[in-house]
């Protein structure tokens, strides 16, 4: 059985141990996800991720394992009560009874590795060990039904403790079991293997089925050329496959509180079964089929961390599918162009810095370096009124790309995204050695943040309450937007007005999280009811991100209260434990499409929000915990290089390095901060200015409150110094 995160309080089952049903897709990849079923025996529903553009996933084939009792020359299948089950993802692992004389365990998995090529195999392996109190003599199988057989002619592959069967794009196989003692059987519709085995009691042995597919296009195809080429790799590594899926799973965060460790394992699931590889190389999460950018910021936080290559090459393919404007269409691969996307750009510089100060892959900067220059001027020619910031003028400025927003010109969502976007810039300017592109940038951030903490009454978004939208016919919202809260994730709204904001948002938030606009607009597209989309739905990924800004500013308590609201409202309540679009604001309802990647921006506020990872240069990292309260816990971490367990015990931190990641180069060192017990005043996010302040210490011209400083991507802050006159940035102690 593969390995579990260590921690003082293990992640509960979901849904309850004994209980049949078949839930989520407990188990998947890149290239394969199941869902699995104890109603009538045990049985797998199969989904794959095709290796073409513009595909969603799409339902491959259905699995049923059955187990007969031989008794002379009759033989009947035998019923399996289900004992325990874990049914919690990557790994589906259950026990069941045989008549009282025999007990199956059962651990199903896909490969699921921190080496990113093994995750686009589209493979599912079962084990199965069979223990007996009493001799036993019976039939072990596994039939595979695809949605289609081809040929009803399939090719036999019998190889040592090998045999199996490929029809199309459908492959089965046991290894384990001499060749000559299984059969392979094929009809118009199925594929099975089988074989006869003897247990004496307290004997056990254990069968290992291979399932799944394979697509000459697939982005393992250059290795594996054909199906019985695939199938006999995998059959061959399957111990290296468990140990490699173990050391992934103990390398998910884990908080010490067993709903949201639970809730995060079926989030993260959602970025990686909507990760698509084909053989030519392209590689992308999909927002709905494309590699969009807002939703891939949010979808690759774990691609940064675990799979770095793949985040890499996701930033490559937008650079190369920018156009001579600077503008990064919103959707690639395949393109979908809008015409004048805003936020699409300003997701693209904030996601090369995220990748560039944790990896500090200088060869890479030194290609991205121009066309992050391209997008700002892209995004500053869209600067129609000259107040500093880019105007909108259709509906696709950012996420809210329905009809309903027609008329709007400036939005906080984008307006502080671009705020956060000039921050990044002109902290990559430095190790560009563009000095006078970090002189420009910080002018126009300058500009940037004084137009949206400007009165309403004199042409800003600030009402005095929260950050509004401003329209073309000039009406007054009176409706709060929980999209502004993205300024907390990246750190660039005065604390004193980001307490103002949330104190709004109370009355948004519901018993399902919160909602994304409140009170609901009267004025909106009919096609969306109150309560749901842009109207007041209830928005997993955009409740994380939430999440994230609060944990980073002292409401801990907060964000857990909204990670749990979601949490229980899209998984359990409908027991579904499928990470969906959207839930209605009012009842709760699942809305949209099952499975959303981004929300997988759960894994980012873990990592970078509640433990506050943030590489502060090549050589420090600083870890800051701002888990509410002092409960214990114990996780192991992915850093750049390298791995260690941060644990606490009784209240008292502590950091181990991994010994077995010893790749460190150059060495890193590592610093724990407790910040548990900051408040809100305090939080790391800001820093109140000292008597002698930094003379660039700026204020809002018209409030006079102190503007935030930081140069920030995905938790990693700096604070603007004396250098900064002549190029350069220094760490905030």
């Amino acid at each position: 059985m593969s390995a579990q995160p260590a921690s003082a309080a293990t992640p509960v089952p979901a849904p309850q141990a004994t209980q049949p049903g078949e839930g989520g897709y407990v188990v998947g990849n890149f290239g394969i996800a199941a869902q699995i079923s104890e109603f009538e025996g045990l049985a797998t529903h199969i989904k794959v991720n095709p290796p073409r553009l513009g595909e969603w996933l799409q339902d491959f084939a259905n699995g049923k394992f059955r187990i007969e009792h031989e008794n002379g020359a009759s033989a009947r299948q035998v019923q399996l009560h289900l004992i325990e089950v874990s049914r919690l993802y990557p790994e589906y692992r259950a026990t069941f009874a045989a008549e009282g004389r025999l007990t199956a365990e059962v651990d199903i998995f896909a490969p699921l590795s921190l080496t990113s090529s093994i995750d686009f195999l589209p493979v599912l392996i079962a084990r199965i060990t069979l223990k007996a109190d009493s001799p036993w003599k019976g039939r072990v199988g596994c039939t595979l039904t695809p949605k289609t057989l081809p040929s009803a002619r399939a090719e036999t592959l019998k190889s040592g403790m090998l045999a199996g069967l490929m029809d199309g794009s459908a492959f089965l196989g046991l290894a384990g079991v001499p060749f000559q003692n299984t059969t392979l059987e094929e009809t118009a519709n199925d594929l099975t293997v089988a074989t006869s085995i003897r247990i004496l009691p307290g004997a056990e042995q254990t069968l290992t089925f291979v399932l799944g597919s394979f697509d000459t296009n697939g982005y393992y195809a250059k290795e594996y050329s054909t199906a019985a080429q695939l199938l006999t790799a995998v059959a061959a590594q399957v111990t290296r496959l468990e140990t490699q899926l173990g050391e992934f799973t103990a390398s998910l965060p884990v908080t010490g509180d067993t709903a949201i460790d639970s809730y995060l394992r079926w989030y993260t699931s959602s970025g990686i079964l909507l990760t698509k590889g084909v053989r030519t190389g392209e590689v992308l999460t999909m927002g709905y089929r494309e590699l969009n950018q807002r939703d891939s910021f949010w979808s690759s936080g774990i691609h940064l961390v675990f799979w770095p290559d793949l985040e890499r090459k996701m930033l490559m393919e937008t650079i190369q599918g920018q156009l001579p404007s600077g503008r990064i269409p919103v959707c690639l691969l395949p393109l979908i162009d809008r015409g004048d996307e805003l936020d699409s750009a300003e997701y693209f510089i904030l996601r090369v810095a995220r990748y560039y100060k944790w990896h500090r892959d200088g060869e890479f900067l030194a290609q991205a370096w121009p066309a992050v220059k391209r997008a700002i001027a892209y995004l500053v020619s869209r600067d129609f009124e000259n107040v500093g910031v880019p105007m909108q003028t259709s509906y696709w400025a950012d996420w809210k790309d329905v009809p309903g927003v027609e008329g709007r010109k400036y939005a906080p969502h984008f307006v502080l995204l671009w705020v956060a976007a000039l921050k990044a810039a002109s902290g990559l300017a430095v190790p560009a050695h563009d000095s006078q592109a970090t002189a420009e940038y910080m002018t126009l951030e300058r500009r940037a943040e004084e137009f949206i903490n400007g009165p309403v009454d004199e042409g800003g978004l600030w009402n005095g309450r929260n950050y509004v939208d401003r329209w073309q016919d000039g009406r007054r919202p009176d409706y709060v937007l929980q999209d502004q809260t993205v300024g907390a994730y990246f750190d660039v709204i005065p604390p004193g007005r980001l307490k103002a904001i949330y104190r709004q948002l109370e009355a948004s938030e519901t018993e399902f999280g919160v909602r994304e606009t409140f009170p609901y607009i009267k004025a909106f597209d009919p096609k969306f009811g109150e309560g749901d989309y842009h109207n007041g739905g209830v928005w997993p990924w955009l409740n994380f991100m939430d999440a994230a800004g609060r944990y980073a500013h002292g409401y801990a308590s907060d964000a857990e209260r909204i990670i749990g609201k979601v949490g229980r409202a899209d998984l359990e309540a409908e027991g579904d434990y499928q990470p969906g679009e959207r839930m209605n604001g009012d009842t709760g309802q699942n809305l949209g499409i099952p499975i959303q990647a981004w929300n997988a921006d759960l894994f980012s506020t873990i990592y970078f929000g509640a433990f506050g990872i943030e590489r502060v240069s090549d050589s420090e990292i600083d870890i800051r915990v701002r888990t509410p309260g002092t409960r214990d816990f114990s996780t192991r971490l992915i850093l750049p290089g390298g791995a260690g367990t941060l644990s606490n015990r009784s209240g008292k931190l502590s950091w181990q390095k991994d010994p077995s990641r010893t790749e460190l180069r150059p060495r890193i060192a590592v610093r724990v901060f407790d910040e548990r017990k900051q408040m809100p005043e305090a939080a790391l996010g800001y820093r109140r200015p000292r008597t002698s302040a930094h003379p660039r210490q700026r204020t809002d011209s018209r409030t006079r409150e102190p503007l935030a400083l930081s140069a920030v991507w995905s938790g990693t802050r700096y604070r603007i110094s004396a250098a900064a006159e002549t190029g350069g940035l220094s760490r905030s102690p």
